[in-house]
């Protein structure tokens, strides 16, 4: 009897850990999401002891397991149903409210069938020692049955049903569930924008087939008239430059870049890229410069754009030309209106822990692009434009970015290169403006060998490769100079805050207290509220907070500022809710938060 309470007691732990990892499994998979081992390893220690004691306590070990009755199949599920919910409690209390509570479903009905199955197999090693049961109900057309046909059949009785309803759990879920964008093909993501681009205005075209990194582009062979001071038709790619095939005998220069590199608010022909083309072609050299860019692209735009038409482009040279906005974390325009992947924030430098990781990011993400570019044997350097000024070699060092780079001279992005905005409301470069940025592009290629030429153009300003040298004092007047304004990093509509928001507020090195104060609105179907505010730094610091009910005193919240944050002259805080309600087509949480820095 030991013995065999051992084996059971084993195997049940067995059956119990299937349950658990299955059910994880069919939840994630639900998601489109890979198993997750960690919630396993966490979940397990608590669910295993707990389900065992409570089988044992109900005598799943003695006598009652071996018979075969309809009402044993309750009996065992509400065995089931018990140990689910004092597990489900001791993951809430152990693990927490995150742990899915789907799963806890999931492995009800699991774990159910494995019990069934489990019981059958027992019974079936220990049969000739089960009582007998009355003749009169085992004898079928005048002959007797072993005693596990019955046992057979309720397993498999119950099985099937358990196994039915998850199934048709499983395939309402699936025909319900909106379709995401990883689950179509490249065929089918194509038409899907061809769809979309008949019921809007012709203009920029995203372009999904690209993979997670999206982009965006014009629509091909389209005449686009007046369109940024310019009427021009779009290559069989959708962008403003020469066709795509790539003619015999020509050298081909891909400029990868955003508005500068498009020439936003000038001719085609006055865009730096193509009087490239011009000035390298002035000995009849046999040079193409490609302009692949749009207005509004930001790094990972270009490098998936550069990725994805790689082979039809076929480059000889890369030039990568990031500006100062191009950190955003905006992977899509539609229609010319930025749709961004997690939320917005402006652009630009200021002097911050978030706004520093970022500019890493950025700067990792051009040093692993031109790595790979010299793997396939195809040279590349970076040609940082518009406002970078003296930040280039700081972000350099702080990155390890080791790949050459040079900047464009600060003199010819300012007056009197720089087009009114009345004519650009982007104040981008004139025709002039573009021409002396071409030189410079120009003496650089020469410059690292990448083109031949006789001797450098005019102005003739010395090509600098800066490195990672760089002077503290010209760093700090930078920042000081042309720190982005503003504290609101996520617009808000009239004062309210959505699901989040992040707020940047100037924070002295002698400061050591955050204060967040709370506005919450008057709408009963808001609460409870659970509200997060975390500092952006290396912790990672964040308080939870519940709000029950609406209070009209502003709910003020303390955080300290971790020592990691005093070499910065900005503090973001991020702020976010569970949940909102619709305030006409805005989604709203709460007015806008205060914050201030304290000693």
């Amino acid at each position: 009897m030991l013995r065999r309470t051992v084996v059971l007691l084993a195997v049940q732990s067995v059956a119990v850990s299937i349950s658990l990892a299955a059910a994880i499994y069919v939840r994630l998979r639900l998601l489109s999401a890979e198993f997750d081992v960690d919630l396993f390893t966490a979940a397990l220690p608590i669910l295993l002891p707990i389900k065992l004691a409570v089988f044992a306590m109900s005598g799943s070990y003695r006598r009652w397991w071996y018979h075969s009755h309809p009402l044993d199949l309750f009996r065992m599920y509400g065995v089931n149903v018990v140990a689910t919910c004092a597990a489900a409690a001791g993951i809430w209390l152990w693990v927490g409210s995150e742990f899915p509570r789907a799963i806890y479903l999931l492995d009800l009905a699991l774990c159910f069938m494995l019990c069934v199955l489990v019981r059958y197999a027992d019974q079936l090693a220990i049969g000739p020692r089960a009582p007998a049961v009355n003749r009169s109900e085992t004898i079928q057309n005048g002959h007797p049955y072993p005693l596990w046909i019955p046992n057979l059949l309720l397993a498999l009785t119950a099985s099937l049903s358990l196994l039915s309803i998850v199934l048709v759990g499983a395939v309402y879920h699936f025909a319900t569930r909106l379709p995401q964008l990883d689950d179509l093909s490249a065929t089918d993501r194509q038409t899907l924008v061809q769809k979309a681009s008949q019921i809007a205005p012709t203009g920029f075209q995203p372009f999904p087939a690209a993979g997670p990194l999206l982009f965006y582009r014009l629509t091909p062979e389209t005449h686009y008239d007046r369109m940024m001071n310019d009427s021009f038709t779009a290559n069989d790619l959708g962008f403003r430059t020469a066709p795509t095939a790539k003619p015999p005998s020509v050298k081909r220069i891909v400029v990868v870049g955003d508005s500068w590199t498009f020439g936003q608010g000038v001719h085609y022909d006055e865009t730096f890229p193509h009087q490239l083309e011009k000035m390298l072609n002035r000995n009849n050299n046999m040079w193409q410069v490609y302009d692949l860019a749009m207005p509004g692209w930001n790094t990972a735009n270009e490098i998936a754009a550069l990725r994805t038409f790689f082979s039809q482009l076929n480059p000889d040279i890369v030039v990568f030309c990031p500006t100062s906005n191009d950190i955003d974390d905006s992977l899509d325009v539609w229609n010319g209106h930025l749709v961004t992947n997690g939320f917005v924030s402006q652009a630009g430098f200021r002097h911050s822990y978030f706004y520093e990781t970022r500019w890493i990011k950025v700067f990792g993400a051009l040093q692993r692009e031109v790595d790979r570019l010299k793997e396939l044997g195809v040279p590349s350097f970076v040609y940082f434009l518009a406002e970078w000024r003296k930040l280039a070699p700081y972000y350099a060092k702080l990155s390890g970015f080791n790949a050459p780079y040079t900047v464009v001279p600060t003199k010819y992005i300012e007056k009197p290169y720089r087009l009114s905005t009345a004519i650009d409301p982007g104040a981008h470069a004139t025709p002039e403006g573009n021409q002396l940025i071409a030189a410079y592009l120009y003496n650089a290629l020469l410059n690292m060998r990448l083109t031949t030429g006789t001797e450098p153009l005019p102005p003739n300003d010395p090509v600098s490769f800066p490195g990672n040298t760089f002077n503290q004092h010209e760093v700090e007047a930078e920042f000081r100079s042309r720190s982005v304004g503003g504290s609101d990093l996520i617009p808000l509509s009239e004062e309210l805050m959505g699901k989040q928001a992040l707020f940047s507020v100037e924070a002295p090195a002698a400061s050591r207290t955050v204060i967040v104060e709370l506005a919450l609105i008057d709408n009963p179907g808001l609460y409870p509220l659970t509200v997060n505010i975390g500092l952006e730094s290396p912790e990672q610091f964040s308080i939870t907070k519940t709000f029950s009910h609406f209070s009209p005193e502003p709910q003020r919240i303390e955080l300290t500022k971790p020592v990691s944050l005093d070499k910065y002259s900005f503090v973001d805080v991020h702020v976010s809710a569970d949940h909102v309600f619709a305030n006409g087509s805005t989604p709203v949480s709460m007015k806008r938060p205060k914050i201030r820095v304290a000693n």
